[in-house]
C-alpha cells in the first residue's frame, strides 16, 4: 500500500542521509557509465549522445527477442521500448539500468549475454 512504501522511502532516506544518498547516487552514476563503456566495446552504442544518470539506451536487432532470451536465463535486461509510442527509430532499443545494487561481474554477465543472443 502506498502508505507503507512512504514509510519505507522516509525510513530509507532517514538512514542513509545527506552523505549516503551522495554515496549511493555516484556509484549509480559510475555503474552506469561502466554499464555505457562495456556496451559500446560489445559493438551497443548508445542511443543518445547527452549525459545519463543510471540508464543507458541502446539500439538491439530483434530487441524484444534478445529481451526474451536473457529472462529465460535469469537476466533482467532493462526494458524494450518496442510497443512505446514514440519514433519508429527506437523500437529495437533497450533502456538499461545500472545502480548501486548491481556489481561489475553482474554488469560483465548482461553485455555478454547481450552480445551473445544479439550475434556479437
Amino acid at each position: 500500500n502506498a502508505g507503507l512504501m512512504m514509510l519505507a522511502a522516509t525510513v530509507y532516506l532517514e538512514v542513509m542521509g545527506r552523505r549516503g544518498l551522495e554515496a549511493v547516487a555516484r556509484l549509480s552514476h559510475a555503474r552506469a557509465r561502466t554499464l555505457r563503456d562495456k556496451l559500446a566495446a560489445a559493438g551497443f552504442a548508445a542511443r543518445f549522445a547527452g549525459p545519463v544518470f543510471d540508464e543507458v539506451t541502446v539500439r538491439v536487432p530483434r530487441a524484444a527477442e534478445v529481451h526474451a532470451a536473457l529472462a529465460e536465463q535469469g537476466i533482467f535486461a532493462g526494458v524494450t521500448l518496442e510497443g512505446v509510442e514514440g519514433p519508429a527509430d527506437l523500437r529495437d532499443c533497450l533502456v538499461l539500468c545500472a545502480t548501486e545494487a548491481n556489481d561489475e561481474a553482474q554488469i560483465d554477465r548482461l553485455v555478454a549475454a547481450l552480445a551473445k543472443e544479439a550475434g556479437r
